[in-house]
């Protein structure tokens, strides 16, 4: 058994209000389908990925739903950001 504890928090927004937390688990991939799971539940709200107490993930969620297989920002670089 991991001796990580993710979480998910859900925030208003930046700096704001805690609304939830809506993840906690010791595995990495359930953390993961969690995260995408996240983005497509709470729009408009602030996500912030934890291990333990260092923070390995941050969303600003945006309040319409992605067109296509665009991927949602998450504020991390993905092979959709890099040039052919």
């Amino acid at each position: 058994m991991s001796s990580h504890e993710y979480r998910i928090e859900v925030w208003d927004r930046e700096g704001g209000e805690l609304l939830e937390t809506c993840c906690r688990t010791t595995n990495w991939h359930l953390l993961l389908a969690a995260w995408k799971a996240a983005i497509g539940e709470f729009p408009g709200r602030y996500l912030i990925q934890y291990n333990g107490h260092h923070v390995t993930g941050r969303a600003e969620v945006p309040d319409t739903p992605p067109v296509g297989d665009v991927p949602m920002p998450a504020n991390r670089i993905c092979l959709f950001d890099l040039q052919e």
